[in-house]
């Protein structure tokens, strides 16, 4: 009975809140909801988290969305204090262990008791000299006086073959007269030839792998020089056309000095007058703000260089959850159920347009071609005209849960939320295809540069997706960085913001995590890549946006204006733009700086 139990016995009785309610036992590794505040053992409560969804906690039947470890419960545990297990003893009377007053009288603290039990002198071991065959067990402490009188020390030659065993002082006298003094060992004699020979082996599988190397490098090679001669031809290619886009451009620009000197009289009459408008304007932006005229595929951005906050959109009564953008265009929508519009070449009107979209929190929308969707905590999707922005088609009752992320990709709209990720089609909304099974929240989803792929981040997990129509599983990258709440992918990387406040970069072609970017104390919620791909922004619960250079992988400066966390963040042009808690939309204006110049 006592070999079969783990030597236990706590200095004081356990405090009740120290018991799991399920198995009534010390908690081990234990675990709290953190909807209800309830602590259960991880193994106790793992069937009820990976069960169906709706798993509910069994002490106020409350959902359970996610379970964190408790530290500070596993921190009261590993500071009860316990008895040394060698200086217990099972008792059959009492079905428990009790003191042994020949033991160890050592009180230790239940976190260290590993490393005070590896080393107690009062532990039970057997003479190294016998290996438990003659000498029986001993308590640690008393193997030094046990070696001084063991008649079983073995003669230093007992590998070349001298069986002599006696006392340590025996063994002294016999070393003097040992006859196998002067042989070499009968293990390296026998083994001798069999080493030779695994050596031999070993030798001939590493040419091998030499030839097979040197074949690959020669291949390699081969590739490289046919692809250094394409790559002369393109730029041979390339070179031809600019020498016709610069004949071209001379030829225009004779036409265009008279327009660009109209233009220039009409851009200082317009600021002029602009001015004038601002200062009895009812926008809600705080400060004059240019309106981008248009979005470069590529930005032009040169570091250094920072943002400055040029203004506030206010009309949202709720936090702000998502925004997009198509054309001049920007949509926006959040926990006000409201849908709103505002014309990014006249930002000063402020909101131009605004129809009551759901009858929840809106919690994503996205751009589609020539429309756009709408999605969240009501379980509906809609499609709108985004022009007129009139409801178009409506599909009620789209998913069980919350819808969390959507993008859409040609003719194809995808949604996710709890464990799930639909395909609908973009223009009848009819479902096409269902992914089900995943594991946990799938809160954001990200197209590929291609488009031909579509990214789904959720706990641990980043999967990659078929968006032609086959929508199979093409990859999957598992990590250990917890619950993804956000994703963007960029020609050289795949980015994740995460619930443990930090972005996790993975190689977009080998899907190796390459580096981790670390500046956030709150979840990071939203992401947005430069067009270039050489530059992210990241926003957080912790109300910052954080700009970063992905050349270096390091940040370039923090934007502070937002009062709550930040939920959304978009690009056009030179201007940022960002989504919060606070009910308001900042827009922040890209400028050059000289260099040592600091940015206030």
């Amino acid at each position: 009975m006592a070999e079969e139990r783990t030597p236990t016995r706590f200095t004081q009785p356990i405090n009740s809140h120290l018991l799991c309610p399920l198995c009534k036992k010390l908690f081990t590794d234990p675990v709290i909801s953190v909807v209800c505040g309830h602590t259960f053992c991880r193994a106790c409560i793992s069937g009820l988290q990976r069960g169906e969804t709706g798993a509910k906690c069994p002490i106020d039947e409350r959902t359970f969305t996610e379970l964190v470890p408790n530290r500070a419960v596993l921190g009261q545990i590993e500071d009860l204090e316990i008895y040394c297990r060698h200086g217990l003893t099972w008792s059959e009377d009492e079905h428990e262990f009790v003191l042994e007053p020949s033991g160890c009288p050592e009180k230790i603290n239940l976190g260290n008791r590993l490393h005070h039990e590896e080393r107690c002198q009062y532990a039970w071991i057997t003479c190294p000299n016998s290996e438990g065959k003659f000498c029986g067990k001993m308590r640690r402490k008393e193997l030094e006086h046990h070696l001084l009188s063991c008649c079983h020390h073995k003669c230093s030659h007992k590998d070349k073959g001298c069986s002599f065993t006696g006392t340590k002082s025996g063994v002294l006298d016999h070393l003097k007269i040992c006859g196998f003094r002067a042989l070499q060992g009968l293990h390296s004699y026998t083994n001798s030839a069999k080493q030779l020979e695994d050596l031999k082996q070993e030798n001939f599988k590493l040419k091998q792998s030499v030839n097979e190397l040197t074949s690959r490098v020669k291949t390699l090679e081969d590739q490289k020089l046919t692809m250094s001669s394409q790559i002369e031809n393109c730029m041979s290619v390339l070179a031809s056309l600019q020498q016709k886009y610069d004949s071209l451009s001379a030829t225009n620009n004779t036409k265009n000095d008279a327009q660009t000197n109209m233009s220039n009289v009409e851009k200082r009459q317009s600021r002029g007058s602009y001015g004038m408008a601002r200062t009895t304007s009812t926008s809600s932006l705080g400060s004059p703000v240019s309106s981008p005229l248009g979005s470069p595929k590529y930005e032009k951005w040169v570091m250094p260089f920072t943002f400055k906050c040029m203004g506030t959109l206010r009309g949202h009564q709720g936090a702000v959850h998502c925004m997009a953008r198509y054309g001049n265009k920007l949509f926006s929508s959040g926990a006000d159920k409201l849908l709103k519009v505002w014309n990014l070449h006249a930002l000063a009107k402020g909101c131009i347009q605004s129809v009551k979209a759901h009858i929840d929190t809106v919690h994503t929308i996205a751009v589609g071609e020539g429309c756009l969707y709408s999605a969240g905590a009501d379980f509906t999707i809609k499609r709108w005209n985004i022009e007129t922005l009139e409801e178009q088609q409506v599909a009620q009752s789209a998913h069980e849960n919350v819808i969390c992320a959507m993008v859409c990709c040609g003719e194809y709209l995808f949604t996710s939320s709890y464990a799930t990720i639909k395909v609908w089609d973009a223009t009848s909304l009819s479902p096409l295809h269902s992914i089900d099974g995943l594991y946990h929240w799938v809160r954001a989803l990200a197209l590929s540069q291609s488009k031909d792929k579509v990214y789904s981040g959720s706990h641990n997990t980043i999967e990659i997706w078929d968006s032609t129509g086959k929508f199979n599983l093409k990859g999957k990258i598992d990590h250990q960085f917890g619950s993804i709440y956000s994703l963007v992918v960029t020609q050289q990387y795949i980015i994740a913001g995460t619930y443990n406040q930090n972005i996790r970069l993975f190689d977009v072609f080998t899907h190796l995590h390459v580096n981790t970017l670390f500046g956030h104390v709150g979840v990071v919620g939203s992401l947005v890549a430069a067009s270039s791909g050489r530059f992210l922004f990241s926003g957080s619960g912790d109300a910052v946006i954080q700009v970063w250079n992905l050349e270096n992988n390091l940040p370039i400066m923090s934007l502070s204006r937002h009062e709550g966390p930040v939920n959304a963040l978009t690009l056009h042009g030179d201007f940022l733009l960002s989504g919060s808690d606070d009910t308001e939309i900042k827009v922040f204006k890209h400028f050059e700086m000289q260099m040592g110049f600091t940015p206030t």
